[in-house]
Parts: structure tokens; sequence; C-alpha cells
């Protein structure tokens, strides 16, 4: 179903346009007269509507003269509920004072979320618009999707309207209704509500093929995607291809802090606080496992001891502990396939002067030298007993001993290659398993200058830290936003990197520094000519 909304341009307004700019016009008469003007402007609309139909041949480049609104798709996809409008607008005028608003909106039995309008202005009522989002901006106000500015009778313009918003269960049988406001210089008016599509009747996630309901959902606060129009500088900035990852090799780590019954050496999971520890091992090795995602090379489990009481009964109590969490990893994880390899060390000493090291403790350095200079079997532990008549040594007895009496566990693993689909959920939950290739997939899903399109590119240079590729996208992704502080964060380390040129260019461009600008789209000529090229023709055409 499809909505034509039609404008005339046939009633004279010259009239009513000298009222508003009369110095005496008084502030009540300019409110009724723009209240009449939108009933006037309404019932236009629908004469307009039926001398239309009555009359096809009224068109303008072969298309009927007017407003069209075509839905052309509306899916349940990731979650998130998308909606594909078609708008197209021919041989319509606006006048110059006043606005058109067309705003989609979702109900459902009182429930209602409010799209991103379309606006069409006249050129003087968008000139006041921004000053007036200038002087007072109102934060509760929704961001237009679009805005025509100085429609005029005997032009066209199309435009394709793709907005997202998180999946509710209400909306599955909403009605998508589009509301038509009017503004002038005093009041808005609302001219009409049109039922673009009486039922949407969206097929929820759990019922698509190949979906799986999660055990446990929770619901977003709802927040409308907006998919904008390209920035002005999507056209300067440049994207570097990443390295290809053949291999995805991953090693990740885990520190349990096992509490045993006395004379134990076996995991038991509800004594103490072991549920809570072993925990740290379901966050490591589930993703791992869910769906085939990783082949284990192999599992290492080392087990620590402090230093108090005798060396070989220590090193002995760390040996049984390692194999006792060995013995638990097998018993609750499928790893059949996957090398087990189990380590200990008998007194971490090591362990204890980092956390000496770490702490603002006033005899660290008497520690450190006792460290570095008495073997274990030279007296060590009986010097720090020792030290400042043994208040330093109950002190670490007492909160630094049994940190040090721990599980490491390390695991080495390949991760397979992952579908765009899959990547766009691990993105945000296990970025790590992807490849800056794959992270990067992800961006096709969204229109340059959007919020999560800007959120793709920095997750890769967060994981990414020292990767040329990843900092100068991310970079490219947030001057699409004018954001010139993030990007100097991504690109002043490498500014003398030849791949970098060209977005540091953009970002001297920017932040009006010309001439640096084209110093540097005059060095990326080199790596990138036509992007380059491109560049110093604008700002020659700017001067």
């Amino acid at each position: 179903m499809d909505i034509v909304l039609l404008h005339t341009d046939d009633m004279d307004r010259t009239g009513l346009r000298r009222c508003f700019f009369k110095e005496n016009l008084s502030v009540l008469i300019c409110a009724r007269l723009c209240y009449l003007r939108a009933i006037i402007l309404f019932i236009a609309l629908l004469l307009c509507s039926a001398s239309v139909r009555a009359d096809s041949k009224k068109t303008v480049s072969g298309s009927e003269i007017g407003i069209r609104i075509i839905p052309q798709n509306m899916e349940v996809r990731d979650d998130s509920v998308r909606i594909d409008l078609k708008i197209m607008a021919n041989g319509i005028r606006i006048p110059s004072e006043q606005s058109l608003s067309l705003v989609p909106e979702l109900h459902y039995k009182g429930k209602r979320i409010v799209l991103p309008p379309i606006v069409l202005s006249g050129s003087q009522r968008a000139r006041f618009d921004r000053r007036e989002e200038t002087v007072d901006p109102d934060p509760k106000k929704i961001e237009p999707y679009h805005v025509w500015v100085g429609v005029r009778r005997g032009s066209s313009y199309n435009l394709r309207y793709r907005v997202s918003i998180p999946y509710a269960s209400w909306m599955e049988h909403a009605s998508l209704i589009l509301k038509q406001v009017s503004k002038d210089c005093c009041t808005e008016l609302l001219l009409a509500n049109d039922v673009l599509t009486k039922d949407i009747n969206l097929t929820p996630p759990c019922a698509q093929p190949g979906v799986q309901q999660p055990a446990l959902a929770t619901v977003p606060a709802v927040r409308v995607i907006r998919e904008v129009e390209s920035s002005a500088f999507s056209d300067m900035v440049n994207y570097l291809v990443p390295k290809d990852e053949p291999v995805k090799v991953r090693t990740s780590t885990a520190t349990a802090y096992i509490d045993y019954p006395k004379g134990v050496s076996t995991v038991v999971p509800s004594f103490g606080n072991n549920k809570a520890e072993l925990s740290k091992v379901d966050v490591l090795l589930q993703p791992l496992l869910k769906d085939n995602m990783a082949r284990f090379r192999h599992i290492q489990i080392t087990g620590y001891s402090s230093p108090d009481g005798a060396y070989y009964d220590n090193e002995a109590l760390s040996k049984r502990r390692s194999e006792g969490f060995k013995t638990y990893l097998s018993r609750y994880y499928d790893l059949q396939q996957c090398p087990l390899l189990t380590a200990w060390v008998g007194e971490d000493w090591e362990g204890l002067r980092k956390l000496v090291n770490e702490s603002s403790l006033p005899y660290k350095k008497s520690v450190n030298f006792i460290i570095d200079n008495y073997g274990i079997f030279e007296g060590r532990e009986r010097y720090l007993m020792e030290l400042d008549g043994g208040a330093p040594y109950k002190e670490l007895l007492r909160d630094y001993f049994p940190k040090l009496r721990r599980i490491e566990l390390m695991v080495a693993y390949e991760v397979r290659n992952v579908t765009d689909r899959e990547a766009s959920q691990l993105l945000y939950t296990h970025p790590e398993l992807l490849s800056l290739e794959e992270i990067m997939s992800v961006s096709h899903f969204y229109r340059p200058g959007t919020v999560q399109f800007r959120e793709v590119y920095e997750i890769a240079a967060n994981l990414y830290p020292d990767d040329i590729t990843a900092n100068v996208n991310a970079a490219a992704a947030v001057l699409l936003v004018g954001d010139t502080k993030s990007a100097h964060e991504y690109l002043d380390r490498f500014k003398d990197d030849p791949r970098a040129y060209n977005n540091y260019g953009v970002l001297c461009f920017i932040e009006g520094n010309r001439a640096e600008a084209e110093y540097y789209f005059r060095k990326a000529l080199k790596s990138d000519a036509p992007k380059a090229r491109e560049n110093l023709l604008r700002l020659e055409v700017q001067l």
C-alpha cells in the first residue's frame, strides 16, 4: 500500500506573506493567520488529491504531482526491525516561511515509537529553524532523517528511507502510521495521520529459519539507528585494506583462586568462593566451544603456592592441585581432542615481588633486597621473617600470600573463519575472535556517518592499537562526523607513514589548516594519487 500527499499552489498567498512582516501586526493576529493558513493548506491537499486521481495527465517529467510514499520492506534482522520506505516528491512547492514534516510512527495497543521525520522546508523556515536550534537546542527533539530545503515546483526529489530499531515483540503486528505536521512562524498543526501499513506482520527472530531463541533475553532500551546521508567528507577520506589472516591463532588466559577443604587437592565447585572463581573458566571456554568456534592447540594449567612452609611440601601441593584442576576440566568440558598440560610453581617468589612492587608498602626495597641476595635454600624466608621484628612478614602472610595461591589457565587455539552475520554478533561480545578483515566487514551493514559505522572501526583500533590499518580507518570514520580530537589520537603516531598522509590531510583541512592539508595531500600523491588529486582540487576550488 502506498499513500500520495499532494500540494497545490493555486491560491494567492502574497497578501498573507506581507502580513507576517508588517511591524505593527500583533502576535495574536499572526498566530490566527498561521493557523488559518495551515487549514487552507490541508484543504488544498485534499482537493488536489481528488483532482490528480481524476486527471492522470497532470505530471512532472512523467511522474504524479505530489509526495508519494511506498513501503518497500519491513523485516526483523539481527534482532532489529528494519524499515525501508521509498519517498518521491514531484512538482510541489513549499512557501518560504513554511515547512511540512512527514513523521513515520509504529503503533500497537497504546505503544508507540516515533521514527526520524522527513522535512520539506522553505528556505526562510529552514534558516529560522537552524537559528532556533543554535540558540535554544531541544535535547528531546528527534533529528530529521533528511531535510529538503527550498522545495520548488517543477523539481523532483527522491529518497530511500531506511532505519533500524531494536526488536520488541509488540512490533510484530504494529501499524505504520504517517503523521503530517505543518509548521509556520508561530504554530505547528497536525494535518493528518495516514496509515501506510495496517499490519507490518513481522516474523519474530525465534521463528526465522536457523535462529534459536536465547534462553534468557533482555530487551534493550529503544534507540533509533538513523542511517544518515553520507558525510561531506566521505569522498575525501580513504580506507586501507587489512592484511589477510589465513590462520587466526589466539592465546587467552584466566586466573582462578580456588578454595580447598583441608587435606583435599581436587576441585569442589560448591566449596567456598569456587563458584565465582570457576565462572572465569566458563567465560573463557564457552565461547570457544560454542558452534565449533575454535580448535584447541593445548591448554596449560599451572598451579602456584605461596612461600610460607617447607619448600618440598609447597611443590607437592601445587603439583597435586594442578593435576586436580586438570581432572575438573576433563570432567566438565568437552576437551577430548585438546592436550591438557600441567605445570607447578612450589613457591611463587616472583609473584610476591610483583605484588610488593605494585603496593605502597614502606619496606618494599628491603623485601626486594632479600629476594635478590638470598636463595630459597639460603635462608630467604628466615631473613624475611626477621625483617623489622617480624611485622612485615606477618602483613605479607595475611594480605599477600593468599593472592599467590592460584591456578593459571593459558589456552592456545585457532579460530575458524566466520560469516559476516556471525562477525556482527561477535563484534560486541568477543571481538578478539575476529580478524581485522572480519571486523571491518561489519561496517558494510551501516551507512557512513552513523554511530554504528564509527563503532566498528573504533573497536578495531582499540583491539589492534599498533596496527596502522586499524588506526587510519578509525580516523576516517570519525572524520566523517568532524571529530578531529579522536582523529588526532588515531593518526598522530602514524602521520609520517605514507599510508596515513591522505587522512591526515583531511584532518588538517577540517581544522582549517589549508597549508598543512595541501602539504599532506601532495605527499599522498605517491601512495594514493586519485584520492589525493581530488582533495587538492577541492582545496583549489575553495581558495
